[in-house]
């Protein structure tokens, strides 16, 4: 079993040493990868110029109570569930009346 322990130990610290080589690679080029992307997104590269914007500003945040006014987040559902639940159709239901717990008591004594 150690053999195998040992084996095991070697691969992820050489996976460790290659992951560092590689992260400063990427560290040395990081200049010129990102003016290849602005280049791309100057050129039309939606792609890009959405990374870069999510990057340099931060992702948008969702937008709460525009549809939902009670602050609670859009749930997004695929069609098919709708259609086979008719989740858009409003809901007919019968109010049902809560029992009155007082009512019960005074029955059962």
């Amino acid at each position: 079993m150690s053999g195998v322990k040992g084996l095991e130990q070697s691969l992820k610290w050489d996976k460790k040493k290659a992951e560092r080589a590689m992260e400063e690679l990427i560290y040395q080029e990081t200049a010129s990868i990102v003016g290849a992307m602005i280049d791309h997104a100057k050129e039309g590269s939606f792609q890009h110029a959405s990374y870069l914007l999510d990057r340099g500003f931060g992702k948008p945040k969702q937008s709460v109570g525009l549809e939902n006014p009670d602050g609670s987040p859009i749930i997004f559902m695929p069609a098919a569930l709708i259609t086979k639940f008719a989740l858009d159709k409003p809901i007919d239901a019968e109010k049902v009346e809560e029992p009155n717990v007082y009512e019960a008591k005074e029955k059962d004594q």
